[in-house]
């Protein structure tokens, strides 16, 4: 199991047919360097993750496992801008 850190940001794919959903990527922090794709694995029907999703726009802390298809999120927690 990793720790990431960085900023929560999502991304719309397929906009405007059916398949319209959200994508979530974690801008790594400090270095800024990469970005991230994050499995959704709690997506609902229309693949909104709902432990990602209120963490848009958010420093997060991220526990998780890197795969080809993305971090599959293990746990995250929101820290501060601060620290």
């Amino acid at each position: 199991m990793t720790v990431y850190q960085g900023f929560l940001y999502i991304k719309l794919f397929a906009i405007g047919s059916k398949s319209e959903q959200p994508g979530y990527f974690l801008q790594s922090y400090p270095e800024r360097k990469t970005d991230y794709t994050l499995k959704a694995v709690r997506a609902t029907f229309y693949g909104e993750d709902k432990r990602l999703h209120p963490l848009n726009g958010q420093k997060v802390r991220i526990e998780g496992t890197e795969s080809a298809e993305g971090i599959e999120v293990k746990s995250i927690e929101k820290i501060s801008i601060f620290s």
